[in-house]
């Protein structure tokens, strides 16, 4: 029986002869970057004589075009359940992105919300995600149209005080994995249903053991 397979980019094909045409016929994965690749085709006929051939194929890959709008919108989100309670288009706004010294990021409001301290904000420019954060505290002057939300990075979410265990995690395991043990228990499945925040989602994308302590926090 006759049998063609074709080698592309690192898989084999097996091509079906198509009688109706009279031609082998596949389909190839084409990979995600353009270039010139080959096709190293096998071919054995009836009396299992095996042809060998080499043709370069030309892919073509389409250029991801980003669209440049340069306007920045502002998501807010309940911090309890993460429903949306807004949206809101900024010209004003000062980020500030460090988690060492605890910088509050400024952003001017020129729209009353019912957004409120704890809530949860994410800032998008041009499609993209530039900042997640928490609110810290919503201002505002008698009289005036103008809100001034002050908020810190979405990683004081967790600023509360709470009793350390799992502490074995550390050097057995890894302190990432403490890390996520605590929020788990702590944010999630805690007996306090008021504090839980079932929306989040926590991976643990490496695990390094530490000989190290931790005190209560």
């Amino acid at each position: 029986m006759n049998e063609m397979t074709i080698r592309f980019n690192g898989q084999d094909y097996i091509a079906i002869y198509n009688s109706q045409t009279g031609y082998y016929e596949l389909e190839l994965t084409a990979p995600e970057t353009g270039g010139i690749y080959n096709a190293d085709i096998t071919f054995s006929d009836f009396w299992e004589d095996v042809y060998q051939d080499s043709i370069p194929i030309q892919i073509l890959a389409k250029e991801k075009v980003k669209i440049e709008t340069n306007k920045v919108f502002m998501w807010i989100f309940d911090y309890k359940d993460f429903t949306v309670k807004d949206l809101i288009e900024l010209t004003d706004y000062d980020i500030d992105i460090d988690e060492e010294t605890n910088a509050n990021t400024i952003i001017n409001v020129l729209k009353k919300t019912t957004a409120k301290a704890r809530d949860i904000i994410a800032i998008k420019k041009n499609s993209e995600v530039i900042y997640w954060g928490t609110i810290d505290n919503v201002q505002n002057e008698d009289g005036k149209l103008l809100y001034e939300f002050i908020s810190k990075y979405v990683t004081n979410i967790f600023n509360q005080k709470i009793k350390l265990g799992n502490e074995e995690l550390i050097r057995t395991v890894g302190i990432e994995d403490f890390i996520a043990k605590e929020i788990t228990d702590n944010f999630i499945s805690n007996e306090d249903t008021f504090i839980n925040k079932k929306y989040l989602q926590v991976k643990v994308l490496t695990h390094t053991p530490k000989q190290a302590s931790v005190t209560n926090v």
